[in-house]
């Protein structure tokens, strides 16, 4: 294609880039903030964490069941991205089962650690993928240019045709004006 659709795609791609590498950045930090116990591990934010993550790596399990059944999900999805969160999801399915298992428990020693260490490895790989995909552009992101460039197309093509057809009323406008005279 042509070098705006090229722009169009540096420009999205660049944007969720930045979007990938700034989730990375906050993540880190609040595993570095969990590491260092600056936040905290009541026993009802470990009952709302185990939920939370259980329906989240639930659902990143399913998504990647989906892509690998889907070929319309496969041409608008990176398997990297997918594949690069899902030892997480499945090490957070597991940490809930075991947290289901001691939910009356006062203390679980290793909580801040392993939830340190899951939220690192979020960050190492939102780095990872915003890295791929310096080289190789999101196939969602590459859909969505082509939308927008097909866009700005039929955008030009009407602003030319509503050009033409002013330009044939001025012409008729000056020929009735002509013969009149």
């Amino acid at each position: 294609m042509n070098e705006e659709y090229k722009k169009l795609v540096k420009k999205f791609n660049k944007v969720y880039i930045i979007e990938l590498f700034v989730i990375a950045a906050v993540v880190i930090v609040l595993a570095t903030l969990k590491l260092l116990n600056i936040i905290g591990t009541s026993s009802g934010f470990r009952h709302a964490f185990n939920i939370i993550t259980l329906v989240a790596a639930t659902l990143l399990i399913a998504d990647f069941i989906w892509l690998c059944c889907s070929k319309k999900r496969q041409r608008r999805n990176s398997w990297f991205d997918k594949i690069s969160v899902l030892p997480v999801a499945i090490a957070m399915i597991t940490y809930d089962i075991l947290g289901f298992i001691n939910w009356n428990a006062e203390t679980l020693e290793y909580s801040s650690i392993y939830i340190a260490i899951v939220f690192y490895y979020i960050g190492a790989a939102y780095i990872a993928q915003g890295v791929y995909h310096i080289y190789k552009p999101n196939p969602a992101i590459v859909a969505a240019a082509v939308d927008e460039y097909n866009q700005q197309l039929e955008a030009a093509k009407k602003a030319a045709e509503e050009q033409a057809k002013k330009e044939e009323e001025t012409s008729k406008e000056e020929q009735n004006d002509g013969q009149g005279n």
